[in-house]
């Protein structure tokens, strides 16, 4: 895996000093601990968004949803009476 440097935005805050001491036992040297520090923090912060409805991607499904919506052709016309059995009387009880 290429070492590189992703640029995400998060609202949350990232301290990666705060996390090192769980990498440490493992001697990997700050640039790999880094590395895999923002990693987790990256797939966490994906969990975050999906959890609060934040997630590009349900974005990208919502719009996608309501233009379908919008833009079915169908049309329901006020003005068809083609109803073959009478209503239901609302005020009519069980064993009338």
């Amino acid at each position: 895996m290429p070492r590189q440097k992703h640029a995400f935005v998060s609202a949350m805050k990232l301290d990666i000093e705060k996390y090192r001491k769980h990498l440490a036992p493992y001697n990997l040297g700050k640039e790999r601990e880094e590395e895999i520090i923002r990693y987790v923090y990256m797939i966490m912060d994906e969990f975050v968004s999906a959890a609060f409805n934040k997630h590009p991607v349900q974005h990208a499904l919502q719009e996608r949803n309501c233009e379908a919506l919008q833009s079915q052709g169908g049309m329901i016309d006020s003005k068809d009476h083609s109803i073959k059995s009478p209503p239901l009387k609302a005020t009519s009880h069980a064993g009338e």
